[in-house]
C-alpha cells in the first residue's frame, strides 16, 4: 500500500502523532478533504499537505503532496497537480508506492476506470503502483510502456480489472511496450467474457487483449489471473529477453500465453501455472517466426482444451522458427488433444510430463509427444496414456534418446493410429527402455509402428499385450530384445537381432 505513517500537525510548535505503527513521518502542515479542496486551498511553497480522499473524503485515496513552486515540472493532474494560486502540488510515494485510488480510481465494478489508471501507470518509474481490492472496469487501453523500473501490484484475486461490455475487437487492456525491469504481480484480469461474446465478433483469430507485452527485458509476472475471455490471455510481440511467468492462473480463455510476430525470445520460464478451460487453442505456444532459446516450461497444470495442443513449439524451418536449449519437465497435462509439440528444435529435453486424455479418448483428437525435425534431443521419464491418436510420434530426428517413458492405452481414434509411431530420414534415433501396455484390448495390436527409411534403433523395450510393425523401406534400422515381442516385417533392409 501507500504505507502507514506517523502523520505530526503543527500546533502552538507542538506536534501530536495522530497513527501508531509508524513506517514513515510525515509532518503535515494542513489537511484538506479532496484534491479539489486542495486545489483552491491557500497554501505555501515548502509546505506539506495530506488530502482525506481523492473526490471524496474517505474514498481511498488519502495522500501527502508537497507544495513547491511551478518550474519544469510536467503538470499531468496526477503526480503533478497545478494549484490556483500557481504553485504545485507533488505526490509524494509513500515507500515508494503509490495508490490507484489517489488518481480517481474508483474500483467499484461500474465507473469506467481508465483514465485513472492510465495516469497512475504513466507516472511510475521506479515506483510501485497498488491498486488496491475491488473491480477497476476498463473501455480502453492502460499504458504501462516505456520504462526501466516498475511495478504493478495488487491483492490478488481481489483486484479486478475487468472489460467494460462492448469492448471492441482488437483492444489491449493492459499494453507494456519497451519495459525493462518491470512487475505484474497480484491482480486479475477479466476480459468479461459473459457479456463480450463471439455473438459480438471476438474469436480465436482475434478479440480483447488482457495483456500484451510488445519487447522488453527482466520482466516479471507472478501471481496473477486473467480469465474469461474469448481471444488470447497474455501476448508476447517483439524481441524479449529474459521473461518469468510464474505461479500464475490462465482459466477460461483461449490461449494462455502465446508468443507471436517475428521477435526473438530468450531466456522465458513459465513455472507452476494453471491454464484450464475453454476448449480451443494452445495454452502454451510459439505460433512466431523468430529464433526461440533457452526456453523452460516447467512443473504447470494444462487442462481441459479438448482442440489444442498443451505447449505448442512450432517452430518450421521454412518461416526461420528456430528452438535452442528447451527444457519441457514435470507438466501435468489432462484432458488436451496434444500434449507436447516440437518442430526444429536443438538441444531439447522433454522430461517427467504427464499426458493423460482419460476423459474424452472417444470425443476429439491428437497424440501425446510429437516431434519433427529435431536434433539432440532427450526425452525421458514421460508417461503418456489413453491418447486418441498416437501416444508419440517421431518423423525425421536426428540424436534423439527416447528412454524410460511409459506409454498406456493410445490410438483410440480407430486403426490407423498406435502408440509409438516413427517416421521419416532420422539419424541416430534411439527408442529404448520403454513400456508400452495395452490393456483395452479394442485397442490396435501394433504398439510401435516404425515407417522410418533410415537411423533408427528399437532397443530394449517392454511391451506388453502387442507387436512391433515395421513398414516400408527401413534401410539402417535396428530391432534388438524387445521384451520378446512380435515383430512384423513389411519392409527391406532392416537389422533384427
Amino acid at each position: 500500500e501507500a504505507g502507514e505513517v506517523i502523520e505530526t500537525t503543527t500546533t502552538n510548535n507542538t506536534t501530536k502523532p495522530t497513527t501508531t505503527k509508524p513506517v514513515v513521518s510525515i509532518k503535515v502542515d494542513s489537511t484538506h478533504d479532496t484534491v479539489s479542496a486542495l486545489k483552491s486551498a491557500n497554501v505555501k511553497d515548502g509546505n506539506t499537505v495530506k488530502t482525506n480522499g481523492y473526490a471524496s473524503s474517505g474514498d481511498g485515496g488519502e495522500a501527502y503532496y508537497t507544495i513547491e513552486a511551478k518550474n519544469k515540472q510536467t503538470i499531468d493532474d496526477a503526480k503533478y497537480i497545478e494549484l490556483n494560486n500557481g504553485l504545485v502540488a507533488n505526490l509524494m510515494a509513500i515507500n515508494n508506492t503509490y495508490n490507484a485510488k489517489q488518481f480517481g480510481a474508483k474500483g467499484n465494478g461500474s465507473n469506467d476506470d481508465t483514465d485513472a489508471l492510465k495516469k497512475a501507470t504513466k507516472i511510475i518509474s521506479n515506483e510501485t503502483l497498488y491498486i488496491p481490492s475491488g473491480t477497476y472496469m476498463v473501455s480502453g487501453p492502460v499504458s504501462f510502456s516505456n520504462k526501466t523500473s516498475g511495478k504493478i501490484t495488487g491483492d490478488g484475486d481481489n483486484t479486478v480489472i475487468k472489460a467494460v461490455a462492448g469492448m471492441s475487437r482488437g483492444t489491449t487492456m493492459i499494453n507494456m511496450t519497451n519495459v525493462n525491469n518491470v512487475s505484474i504481480t497480484n491482480i486479475t484480469i477479466s476480459g468479461n467474457s459473459s457479456v463480450n461474446t463471439r455473438d459480438q465478433g471476438h474469436d480465436d483469430k482475434d478479440g480483447i487483449h488482457p495483456l500484451d507485452i510488445w519487447g522488453g527485458s527482466n520482466i516479471t509476472i507472478d501471481n496473477i489471473k486473467i480469465i474469461d475471455n474469448i481471444y488470447v490471455a497474455l501476448r508476447l510481440i517483439k524481441d524479449i529477453n529474459n521473461i518469468k511467468i510464474t505461479n500464475s492462473k490462465f482459466i477460461n480463455v483461449d490461449c494462455g500465453v502465446e508468443v507471436m510476430g517475428s521477435g526473438n525470445v530468450d531466456n522465458y520460464l513459465i513455472q507452476n501455472c494453471l491454464i484450464d478451460g475453454h476448449k480451443n487453442s494452445e495454452p502454451v505456444s510459439f505460433f512466431g517466426t523468430g529464433r526461440y532459446t533457452n526456453i523452460r516450461i516447467l512443473n504447470n497444470t494444462i487442462r481441459n482444451k479438448r482442440y489444442a495442443s498443451a505447449i505448442f513449439l512450432g517452430g518450421h524451418p521454412d518461416t526461420g522458427a528456430y528452438f535452442e536449449n528447451v527444457y519441457v519437465i514435470g507438466n501435468k497435462i489432462n484432458d488436451v488433444a496434444t500434449g507436447i509439440v516440437l518442430n526444429n528444435g536443438r538441444n531439447c529435453h522433454i522430461e517427467n510430463n504427464t499426458i493423460d486424455n482419460s476423459s474424452f479418448i472417444h470425443d476429439g483428437g491428437g497424440s501425446g509427444i510429437k516431434l519433427a525435425g529435431c536434433d539432440n534431443v532427450e526425452i525421458k521419464g514421460n508417461k503418456v496414456s489413453n491418447i486418441v491418436q498416437m501416444g508419440m510420434l517421431l518423423n525425421g530426428n536426428s540424436n534423439l534418446n527416447v528412454h524410460d517413458n511409459t506409454f498406456t492405452n493410445c490410438g483410440y481414434a480407430n486403426d490407423n493410429f498406435f502408440f509409438v509411431d516413427i517416421r521419416g530420414e532420422n539419424t541416430n534415433v534411439v527408442f529404448t527402455k520403454n513400456t508400452l501396455t495395452r490393456t483395452d484390448d479394442t485397442l490396435h495390436r501394433i504398439l510401435i509402428m516404425s515407417h522410418a527409411t533410415s537411423g533408427t534403433t528399437i532397443t530394449n523395450n517392454k511391451l506388453n499385450n502387442g507387436i512391433i510393425y515395421l513398414y516400408g523401406d527401413s534401410t539402417n534400422n535396428i530391432l534388438d530384445s524387445n521384451n520378446g515381442a512380435e515383430i512384423v516385417d513389411k519392409g527391406t533392409n532392416n537389422i533384427i537381432k
